[in-house]
C-alpha cells in the first residue's frame, strides 16, 4: 500500500493535514508529517525531517509526497539525495494541493491503488471545488479588451431554460420572489439557491414550485422541498433571476425545464402529463402497504426512522406503509434506555457514532444478545467503506450515510454539502455492497439519497436493497421501485461509474427515467397556460404530482 508524506513550512499545519487524511484513508495507510525545522518550532522545511518521514512511511509500493510552498519542493528534492537508491526511485513528489491532495491520496492509497494512480487522483483533488466555484464564470479575456458578455435569452418573451431535476412534479403559476418582507405573492419561487433557512419556510399553499439559478439536488434545501411535495429545479443559471414579475411559468421537475409564457400546445401536453402523474400518485397511495418489488422481481425495502422502537412516533412511522422502522443510537450510554423503550418489540438500532470496527464491537458487546434486537453499523467515512467487510461480519446490517460519505469523499467539511451521486461516492457504495456479500449482511442507505428520484435507480443498480426515507416519501419511493428493472439499473450504475461528475450522472439518470429534456423542448409560442379542468392541483402529494 502506498505511503504518504505531508510537507509544510508549519509543523502544526502538516500535523493537521495528516490528521484529516488519516480520518479519510483509515489506519492502514502510512501517513507521516514533515513540517517546520528541527529546532525552535520555527517556520521552514528540512530535508532531513522529510527524509526521515519518507522512511517511516516507506512501502515497497512507493511513497507519495505532497508539499505546500515553493521552497518545500526544493527541500523535498534534497531529501531524495539522503535516501538509499532503492528507496528514492519509488518516491514521487506530487504537485497536488496540500490539504485536498493529501485527503484524496489517502483514500486512493487505502483502496490499494498504485503510486501513479494515487498521484493522478491527488492532482485532480481541486476539480470539485473548481467546478463549483467557477460554474458559469466567463473565460478570461485579453489584457487589451474586456471580454464580450455571453448572450442570454430574452426573458420578456417566451423561453425555456434547462436545469437539473431536484424535486419531482409539475407546477405552474406566476413569478414570485423572496424578500425581507416575505414572498411577493403565490406562484413559482425564483431564487439563486434553495438554502436550508429558506426551504424550511416554504409553504406549499403559496409556493407551487421552486426554480433555482444554482444549487444542487443533493442539498438539504432540495431534500426539504421533496419532503414537502414542492417541485424544484436547480442549475437554471443566472438568467432565471431576471424573469419579470407577473410572467406565467411552467416548471417540469421531471425533465428539469422551466418555461416562460408557454404556448397552447405545450400547455395541452403538460395537462395530459399532469393527469398521468395524478393517477400514479393515487395508485402509489393505494398500494403503500405492498412491498416495493422491481419489474424483474428484486425486492427493495423502504424504511423510516423513529426516535425509539415503540411509542407514538414509532406508531405514526409504522402507519406510513414502510417496511420497517429504525432507531438511531447517538450516545452509547443511552443504549439501555433505548432497548427498554422497545417494550419487547423487535427493534433495529443504528449505532451512529461507532465509526470503526472496534467502536462498533464495543457497542454490540454492551447491547448483549437481546432477542429481537438487530444492531446496524453506519458507513459514513471512506475508511469505514474500505473496511466494510469487517464491519459486515460484526453487524446485523449496514447503513450508508450518503450525505456524510459524500462530504468526506469530496472534502466538503462537516458543514459543507457534496453530491452523493459523484462517481467516487457511488464507487464506494458499490464496494460496501460487494464487501457485505460474503457474510450475507444486508446493505441500505439513509440520508437524502433514498428520496432522490435520480439516486434511486443507481442505488438499486449498485445492489442496495434497503432505503430509509422520510415518512411522506414512502408511497412515492415504493412506486418508483416498482417501475424499475434491476437489470437495467445495474447497467445504468456501471455507466455512471465511468463518468466525471455528479452533474453528468444526474443527466444520465434523467434520461434513464424517461426525462430527456431535449425531446421535450417544443417550439415556443404565444401565451396560453393549461386550464385546471381535470387536473388535481390542490396541495401536494407524496407521490410527486402537479401543483398550481
Amino acid at each position: 500500500m502506498v505511503g504518504l508524506v505531508v510537507v509544510s513550512h508549519s509543523s502544526r499545519l502538516a500535523e493537521g493535514v495528516v490528521e484529516l487524511a488519516r480520518e479519510m484513508g483509515g489506519a492502514t495507510v502510512a501517513i507521516e508529517a514533515a513540517g517546520g525545522v528541527e529546532t525552535g518550532g520555527a517556520l521552514g522545511t528540512s530535508a532531513t525531517l522529510i527524509a526521515a518521514a519518507i522512511e517511516r512511511a516507506w512501502s515497497e509500493d512507493g511513497v507519495l509526497v505532497v508539499m505546500d510552498l515553493g521552497s518545500a519542493v526544493l527541500s523535498a528534492e534534497a531529501a531524495l539525495e539522503l535516501l538509499d537508491e532503492g528507496h528514492w526511485k519509488r518516491v514521487l513528489l506530487c504537485d497536488a494541493p496540500l490539504a485536498e491532495g493529501a485527503v484524496i491520496a489517502a483514500v486512493a492509497a487505502g483502496s490499494g491503488a498504485s503510486l501513479e494512480a494515487v498521484a493522478a487522483e491527488a492532482r485532480r483533488a481541486l476539480e470539485p471545488k473548481t467546478k463549483h466555484l467557477d460554474r458559469g464564470a466567463p473565460e478570461p479575456g485579453s489584457h487589451d479588451a474586456a471580454p464580450e458578455p455571453a448572450p442570454s435569452p430574452s426573458l420578456t418573451e417566451p423561453f425555456c431554460l434547462n436545469g437539473i431535476p431536484a424535486a419531482p412534479g409539475i407546477a405552474y403559476g406566476e413569478v414570485c420572489h423572496a424578500g425581507p418582507g416575505g414572498l411577493s405573492g403565490a406562484g413559482i419561487l425564483l431564487v439563486r439557491d434553495l438554502t436550508p433557512d429558506l426551504a424550511a419556510l416554504l409553504d406549499p399553499s403559496q409556493v407551487f414550485g421552486v426554480a433555482c439559478a444554482a444549487g444542487s439536488p443533493a442539498s438539504y434545501g432540495a431534500g426539504l422541498a421533496r419532503s414537502k411535495g414542492i417541485p424544484a429545479v436547480t442549475g437554471l443559471g443566472d438568467a432565471v433571476l431576471g424573469v419579470p414579475e407577473g410572467m406565467e411559468l411552467l416548471i417540469d421537475c421531471e425533465a428539469g425545464l422551466l418555461y416562460g409564457e408557454a404556448s397552447r400546445e405545450i400547455g395541452a401536453a403538460y395537462r395530459f402529463r399532469a393527469s398521468a402523474l395524478e393517477d400514479s400518485a393515487r395508485r402509489a397511495r393505494s398500494r403503500v402497504a405492498e412491498p416495493g418489488v422491481t419489474k424483474d422481481g428484486e425486492r427493495v425495502e423502504v424504511l423510516v426512522m423513529a426516535p425509539a422502537p415503540a411509542g407514538a412516533e414509532a406508531e405514526a412511522a409504522g402507519a406510513t406503509g414502510a417496511d420497517g422502522i429504525r432507531s438511531v443510537l447517538t450516545d452509547p450510554e443511552e443504549l439501555a434506555a433505548l432497548l427498554a423503550a422497545r417494550k419487547g418489540r423487535p427493534a433495529e438500532v443504528l449505532a451512529a457514532k461507532a465509526a470503526t470496527v472496534e467502536e462498533f464491537r464495543a457497542v454490540k458487546e454492551a447491547a448483549g444478545a437481546e432477542e429481537g434486537v438487530r444492531l446496524g453499523a453506519v458507513v459514513a467515512v471512506p475508511a469505514a467503506a474500505l473496511h466494510a467487510q469487517a464491519l459486515a461480519a460484526s453487524a446485523d446490517f449496514l447503513s450508508i450515510d450518503t450525505d456524510g460519505l459524500a462530504r468526506h469523499v469530496m472534502a466538503a467539511g462537516p458543514e459543507g454539502q457534496a453530491d452523493y451521486l459523484e462517481p467516487a461516492v457511488l464507487t464506494l457504495i458499490g464496494r460496501v455492497v460487494e464487501a457485505a456479500e460474503a457474510p450475507g449482511t444486508p446493505v441500505g442507505v439513509h440520508g437524502r439519497a433514498g428520496g432522490d428520484p435520480a439516486a434511486l435507480p443507481l442505488l438499486v443498480g449498485l445492489g442496495v436493497r434497503q432505503v430509509t426515507v422520510l415518512p411522506q416519501e414512502v408511497a412515492r419511493v415504493k412506486e418508483s421501485i416498482r417501475g424499475l428493472e434491476a437489470a437495467g439499473a445495474r447497467s445504468l450504475a456501471t455507466t455512471a461509474l465511468g463518468l466525471d461528475s455528479a452533474e453528468e450522472v444526474r443527466r444520465l439518470a434523467a434520461g434513464f427515467l424517461g426525462a430527456d429534456a431535449g425531446a421535450r423542448r417544443p417550439q415556443m409560442g404565444t401565451r396560453q397556460m393549461p386550464e385546471t379542468d381535470g387536473v388535481a392541483g390542490e396541495g401536494s402529494d407524496d407521490a410527486g404530482g402537479t401543483r398550481r
